[in-house]
């Protein structure tokens, strides 16, 4: 049965039905209490079945607590959460309207509210079931903070504008790490196929747990920017070089803890070498790509062939 959002009632977004679903009751001798009204009954609801072919719900469906991104016929579709949970990662999502998306109406609302403008802390609590085909992998959930959000609704927008590059540029960052990861510990050249899914969600997450703390703090400097300088982008140039720097070295940290030599003794030097090359031109093209307001604040990769030395499984040292 195919069912729009004008033929039902607005209630029905928290009812969903794809799947039909009959309730099962068991007959008892003796009365028990229902758990849900405390009536006694004979009759108890004891669980539920499902059946395909339920209902087909055709065109926008709005639900007010989930964010939407526009897919390429220009449909408003539901962000589902996916492996690797919930992060930073996600708070343009969760928070800012763009011509990619919108936030939650509940979250659009209170942005613009009296007293979000008047100063209200307020935390943003994100939270829902990764699912695979209708299978949930597991519940995910995270809070972020909302007072760096500007109050002023002129000043958001240049904050917006920050934040989507430097979301942007941590995601590369973190696509970048995990190829070159895979690159360097396996010979099969596993990244050059596609990586899986899952352990691509993981090796980027390790990247987006490592600097979710100093995200957050590099918003509170991106306000105070745009605040003190009255708007522009100019103003945030100062605090978005900041975080570039920082994520490009935590991503090569991370590069080292990943492909330890000395704990991966299978590892191909040579191949870890020239990842590692690789995930430093990558860096630099990145920052120079996204940083500091779109200038170019890193410096070139040494394209020199020794990098440095680290050591061999056998403890002999190899140019890296």
């Amino acid at each position: 049965m195919d069912v729009t959002a004008e033929q039902v009632s607005p209630y029905h977004l928290y009812w969903t039905q794809p799947r039909r679903i009959r309730l099962v009751f068991e007959g008892r001798d003796v009365a028990v209490t229902c758990d849900l009204c405390g009536e006694p009954t004979t009759l108890p609801c004891t669980g539920f079945v499902t059946r395909p072919y339920g209902i087909n719900y055709m065109g926008a469906w709005l639900h007010p607590l989930t964010p939407r991104y526009v897919d390429t016929k220009g449909q408003y579709l539901p962000v589902h959460p996916q492996p690797g949970g919930i992060s930073y990662r996600h708070f343009g999502q969760l928070t800012q309207s763009s011509d990619r998306g919108q936030p939650p109406t509940v979250v659009h609302a209170h942005l613009q509210s009296k007293p979000r403008r008047q100063g209200m802390q307020t935390r943003l609590w994100s939270f829902g079931y990764d699912m695979d085909n209708m299978k949930a992998r597991g519940y995910v959930e995270a809070y972020m903070p909302t007072e760096c959000i500007p109050a002023d609704a002129e000043l958001r927008k240049s904050f917006t504008v920050a934040v989507d590059r430097m979301l942007a540029g941590a995601d590369e960052m973190g696509r970048a790490l995990c190829a070159r990861v895979v690159e360097a510990v396996d010979k099969d050249k596993t990244a050059s196929h596609g990586t899986d899914k899952v352990l691509g969600a993981t090796i980027a997450g390790a990247l987006w747990r490592a600097t979710e703390v100093d995200f957050y703090a590099h918003l509170g400097k991106v306000r105070t920017a745009l605040e003190a300088g009255l708007g522009g982008q100019d103003v945030t140039v100062e605090a978005e070089t900041s975080w570039f720097e920082l994520l490009g070295e935590t991503t090569r940290n991370l590069f080292e803890t990943l492909t330890d030599l000395d704990a991966l003794v299978q590892i191909d030097p040579r191949r870890a070498s020239e990842a590692a090359s690789r995930l430093r031109g990558a860096i630099w093209a990145i920052t120079k790509k996204f940083g500091g307001g779109g200038t170019n604040t890193a410096a070139a990769p040494d394209k020199g062939k020794s990098k440095g030395k680290s050591k061999k499984p056998n403890g002999k040292e190899a140019s890296v």
